[in-house]
């Protein structure tokens, strides 16, 4: 479907999961949203945000146990892939046993023409930039740097191919996303571990 963003995007690789992830500010969310309004169906966008809020049944204390979260995500990858969907997935990702686990979900194999992982980046300076733009009451005075430290420090999943999203509109890196989506390399799988950009390592 079409919007004020662009045109539909045409998919031309047999690419059923896209996996995005990225420190804070780094565009994870606009840039998945965007691609969710321009994808054609059977596209799905499942975002990170919608399980921030998880409670114990016992206590009602927010669920902070990582593999039992992912788990959850899990299987909204794979109620959707199992019902011949493909999906695109935002959100902090921490460890290999994620990635594997939404691989899984979805049935394709990690290494191969059916996957792609990325991550978007951008500098401390320009990410508390952008999320000071966010509207929150507390937006002055929120740890935005504290935030962006830990939260950076956590994406501990290796594969992904870096995106630097320095000085470039979330309407560019999905151009960028596309164009590396629909590329494969020898036919068959695409080109991980690429570095996209080289203002910010």
């Amino acid at each position: 479907m079409a919007n004020a963003r662009g045109a539909p995007i045409e998919i031309t690789s047999p690419v059923r999961l896209v996996l995005i992830t990225g420190n804070p500010g780094g565009w994870k969310t606009v840039v998945s949203k965007v691609l969710g309004c321009r994808l054609p169906e059977p596209w799905e966008v499942v975002h990170l945000d919608h399980f921030l809020y998880l409670k114990t049944v016992d206590t009602g204390d927010f669920w902070n146990d990582v593999e039992a979260s992912a788990g959850i995500r899990a299987a909204a990858i794979k109620f959707y892939c199992d019902r011949g969907g493909r999906v695109i997935y935002e959100g902090i990702i921490q460890t290999d046993r994620e990635v594997d686990a939404y691989c899984r979900a979805a049935n394709v194999v990690r290494d191969s023409a059916e996957f792609r992982f990325f991550d978007l980046r951008c500098a401390r300076e320009e990410a508390i930039r952008r999320m000071r733009r966010r509207p929150l009451k507390e937006s002055e005075t929120f740890p935005f740097g504290q935030q962006y430290d830990g939260l950076t420090r956590r994406l501990g999943a290796t594969g992904a191919t870096i995106i630097n999203t320095n000085e470039k509109t979330p309407e560019r890196v999905v151009e960028e996303i596309i164009g590396l989506i629909n590329f494969t390399q020898d036919g068959s799988r695409s080109n991980p571990g690429r570095q996209v950009g080289d203002r910010q390592r």
